[in-house]
């Protein structure tokens, strides 16, 4: 039997008085109804779907440019690709980031040598042109996630998280983040430049600023942020998107785990039992033990600086990460950006856990091709909504803005940075359709169809 705390904690709905129709149950019903309709005329319905199978198949072979040949199938230890292709080792966990990097030995890894060395498991992988609005394929900066490590695999001995000693967890810290490396192709080979001015490892406990609604509110003021303007690091870092201007998204999503502490007896205590945030009771990362940071009896408010998309300019060595908090809090699986055709981007985000939502966020600003430093804060005003999903197959979008609805201050919510703080709760009052573990969201480029 597999005992609850052995589950993956996102299949776990987060237990609330109300929940929605889920997006499921609502798929279901309105097939349910359409079998009535079928049963009428099942001859001639089965007819057209044969018709539209063949006319699609047509079209799939017609349009097609994919021409490799299919691998057959099986499983074995050996990475297989199609016949005229090949692939290449580029970068592993402790490979170097800069000429001074430590050389990789994982049984003594060092905080020194992890925070100038390749972090640990990836998600989010990018790459753009060395110049901004190049097309070069050859020459360019990679740019990836780092989400989580695995404590068990990562240190001699197999340690369990809560054995650590302040090096080991100081070493996790520094493989979290994200890593930006110039990479070049020379001779059909690619190979890291690392003498390249524009390497970069950014971690938990590197120097980042919120804007937006929610910065400088009270709520995310602590001791280590007495303004509420600055903050430190990211992690859980899942997906994430290059965005038009030349500057990449990088989503928190699971951070609920790095939390020690009683979260039940911080005033936060009601947000943090509906983002999932239990302290004690679901830590997996215990790095509160040796840092303030994450202790939530030290530092009560904490738990308020994660959860958030962050801003990066891949450019720019000297960029200070920025958490875009008009884009709302919640367990981030990644974020689209999407310029739609009156100019304005549109911004689409997952919540990646059962029963939880799907946003969009439309800039009140317009995008200026090719004018970075106005398209910088593009994504500090705008509308943020919600989707509900109905039975007859369309879509609502529901504003989460303050005055409006529901988002009143008898609910709680007494300015925009509320609602941004407390987006699961704004979402739960509009009737938003909980989805099944929502992840990537992509617009066709040629159709604007959203998937």
């Amino acid at each position: 039997m597999i005992e609850h705390n052995q589950l993956d904690q996102d299949d776990l709905a987060i237990d609330r008085e109300n929940v929605n129709t889920p997006f499921a149950e609502l798929l279901l019903q309105r097939f349910t109804r359409r079998q009535i309709l079928r049963s009428t005329n099942i001859a001639a319905l089965s007819f057209m779907l044969q018709s539209l199978n063949i006319v699609e198949a047509n079209r799939s072979a017609r349009v097609s440019s994919l021409t490799f040949s299919e691998l057959e199938q099986g499983l074995d230890d050996k990475l297989h690709v199609a016949e005229g292709y090949n692939y290449q080792v580029l970068l592993r966990w402790g490979d170097p980031v800069f000429n001074d990097s430590p050389a990789f030995n994982p049984e003594t890894q060092t905080p020194h040598s992890q925070e100038k060395q390749f972090g640990y498991n990836n998600d989010f992988v990018t790459f753009t042109p060395l110049s901004y609005q190049s097309e070069s394929s050859t020459n360019g900066l990679l740019i990836v996630n780092h989400e989580y490590v695995s404590s068990t695999m990562m240190h001699p001995g197999s340690p369990k998280p809560h054995n650590l000693s302040k090096q080991q967890i100081d070493t996790e810290i520094f493989a979290h983040g994200l890593t930006i490396v110039e990479i070049q192709k020379i001779e059909k080979k690619w190979k890291t430049n690392l003498d390249s001015k524009f390497n970069r490892r950014i971690t938990p406990l590197t120097k980042m600023q919120f804007s937006g609604p929610a910065s400088g509110h009270d709520r995310i003021r602590t001791a280590f942020s007495t303004d509420g303007k600055s903050c430190i690091g990211t992690f859980g870092n899942c997906a994430g998107c290059l965005t038009p201007w030349g500057t990449v998204l990088t989503a928190e999503e699971n951070i609920q785990t790095y939390f020690i502490g009683h979260a039940n007896k911080t005033r936060e205590h009601e947000n943090y039992q509906r983002f999932g945030i239990k302290g004690d009771k679901t830590a997996r990362s215990y790095w509160g033990n040796y840092h303030e940071r994450w202790n939530l009896n030290k530092h009560p408010k904490a738990g308020m600086h994660a959860g958030w998309i962050v801003e990066l300019d891949p450019y720019d060595p000297e960029f200070i990460p920025i958490k875009r908090t008009a884009l709302g809090r919640c367990k981030h699986e990644g974020c689209e950006v999407h310029i739609n055709i009156d100019g304005r981007a549109v911004i689409y985000m997952g919540d990646d856990q059962t029963f939880e939502f799907i946003y969009r966020f439309v800039s009140s600003q317009k995008y200026i091709l090719g004018d970075r430093k106005q398209n910088f804060n593009i994504l500090d005003e705008g509308e943020l909504s919600v989707a509900e999903f109905t039975e007859q197959g369309t879509v609502i979008w529901h504003p989460l803005i303050w005055g409006e609805g529901p988002h009143i201050n008898k609910n709680g919510f007494h300015s925009q940075a509320d609602v941004v703080l407390d987006m699961r709760k704004a979402a739960d009052l509009v009737g938003a359709t909980p989805m099944d573990r929502p992840e990537e969201i992509k617009v066709n480029p040629v159709t604007g169809t959203v998937f």
